[in-house]
This record gives C-alpha cells, structure tokens and sequence, in this order.
C-alpha cells in the first residue's frame, strides 16, 4: 500500500460524512461493513467495488446490507488486549500484535494495487500515539465542528460522559446535568487533541460553506490526486448545515454551555 491516512475527531463531528466522501477517492480503499461482517479481505474487495458503482449507490445505498465504509474499532479491540489502556498512555501495545495487525490491514489490501492508500475513521480521543506506533509514517487528520454543534448532537444522541451511559441514566438526567456531561466529553476531547501532531485539521463549517474547496484542501493535504469525476461526485454531495444549533435549549442553558466550551470557542475564534 501507498500509506495510511486515519480520521479521528471527537465524535458528531462529520468524520463519518467525511469517511465516506474520501472512501470513494480511487487512490483509496477503506475497510467497509462487509469486512466487519465476515473478516474476510475478499469481501472488502468486493464491498469495495460495490459501493463505487454510481447506480448501484444510487438505488440501494440506503438498504440494509449493502456495503459502507465502516469504523472498525472492534478490529482494534480483537488486535489488541490492551487497546484502551494503549490509547491512554498507561502500557505500550505488544511488538508481536503490532506486527500481526500489520499484518490484517496488508492482507487486506492485498486485493488492491500497489498505489492505493488504506484509510480507516476512528471516532472519539485522538489515537495518535497508538497509530504512530503502529504506522509511524501514517497520515492523520482531525475532523471538527463548533463544539456547540457537537455538544447538542451528544445531548440529542444521549452521548454524555467520557464513557457513553446508559438510556435509563440518561432518561433520568436534568437538562443541566446532560449539558454538563457532554461539554466535558468535548472538553477531555479537546485537551487530549491540543497535546497532538496533525497532518491536517478538517472543519465541518468549511465543508458546508464550500465543500469542493474544503475536499480538495484535504486532498492535497494528504497528496491525493483531484480526478474530475470525483471532484463531479463531491459537488453532488448533500451536505448539511448545522441543525442542532437550538435543540431545544432555553437562553440561559444555552449560556451555560457556551461558558463550559469557552476554551475550544476562544481557540475556534468562535466566541
């Protein structure tokens, strides 16, 4: 393979829009669902091949079934017995799952020429010292948003706290409380994120407001290649403004949470 470019960010962020858009740049191959199915490399290969048919995405690329770039945490999960604590700095992954991870994703490109890159999202803390040591030439990209637009989204979805809880816990949580909980799941985001190194800082508000300048940026950012055909796919991408911006929040809880981000804001330039 040519190299590994990884998306991170902090979840709510447009990493899964961005993950499929950049899946269907031909220089790359992601792992998609069929892969996450089966563990079968062929599968990928044909998932792949599926999903870069226009009319086949077209009429059933909202089925149940059909192939979609997909984030793979529970291939890290299965490689590593100590993924987590590797990822918060507490012990190093081991010489011998590194190489056996190495391994999987080569054997998963295998199908594909030598000139394709391999991507992957990961979703949540910034996993740079985990990927860097696995692949310490790999590319790797952080996907933001207004942290205001996060937070809503974390608080629509029930995703509070560091570590998600459950339904039940969330059903019985003052608006206060879920405003809180989620700003601190962005703020840990985001003091873990200004300790890292990144090849590119990828907002969602620039892919809103011009998405084919915000694609191509990213793209040579990573030394990709700009076909046409794929520059005529991204200007038919729908892409969404920001639509959680009032979920259902009164003046002062609003407040409330624009105090709690006011470092990420400040450094957004955003307050």
């Amino acid at each position: 393979m040519k190299n590994q470019i990884f998306l991170t960010g902090p979840g709510r962020s447009g990493t899964t829009l961005t993950n499929a858009v950049l899946s269907l740049h031909p220089e790359i191959t992601s792992i998609n669902s069929w892969y996450a199915l089966t563990k079968k490399p062929v599968f990928n290969f044909l998932g792949e091949r599926m999903r870069r048919v226009s009319m086949l995405r077209k009429y059933l690329g909202k089925a149940r079934g059909f192939p979609r770039a997909n984030e793979p945490l529970q291939l890290w999960r299965d490689s590593f017995h100590n993924f987590w604590n590797a990822v918060n700095d507490q012990e190093p992954l081991g010489t011998n799952e590194k190489d056996r991870f190495r391994r999987r994703i080569t054997g998963i490109m295998r199908y594909e020429s030598a000139d394709k890159s391999f991507m992957t999202k990961m979703t949540g803390p910034p996993f740079n010292r985990v990927l860097r040591d696995i692949f310490p030439d790999a590319k790797i990209v952080w996907v933001d948003r207004d942290p205001r637009a996060v937070v809503l989204s974390y608080i629509k979805m029930g995703w509070v706290g560091v570590e998600r809880v459950s339904r039940d816990k969330v059903s019985g949580m003052t608006k206060e409380e879920l405003i809180r909980e989620s700003c601190h799941r962005y703020n840990h985001y985001y003091d873990l994120k200004t300790k890292e190194k990144f090849d590119y800082t990828f907002l969602y508000e620039d892919l809103v407001e011009d998405k084919l300048s915000a694609i191509t940026n990213l793209l040579d950012a990573l030394g990709l290649s700009k076909p046409p055909g794929y520059l005529r796919l991204i200007e038919q991408t729908t892409v969404y403004g920001n639509r959680n911006a009032n979920y259902e929040l009164s003046p002062s809880e609003y407040d409330l949470m624009t105090t709690l981000l006011s470092k990420p804001l400040k450094a957004r330039g955003l307050v």
